[in-house]
């Protein structure tokens, strides 16, 4: 069973996403301008929240 969900929507204009537990609590989301620049500077400023939510053992990958 998966512990956590991902939702992602994406736009021209822009990229949201939420991050949500099995009990539907909000653990985080955000709205960012769609564009490279933009994008970019949102993972440089925290490249390690990016690879903990990867690493995380209940994470898996879907094809």
């Amino acid at each position: 069973m998966c512990q956590y969900f991902l939702g992602i929507d994406i736009s021209k204009d822009s990229f949201d996403f939420c991050f949500i537990d099995s009990n539907e609590k909000l653990l985080d989301k955000n709205h960012y301008l769609m564009s490279y620049e933009n994008y970019m500077e949102s993972l440089q400023k925290n490249p390690q929240k990016v690879a903990n939510f990867f690493l995380h053992p209940s994470v898996k990958y879907a094809s």
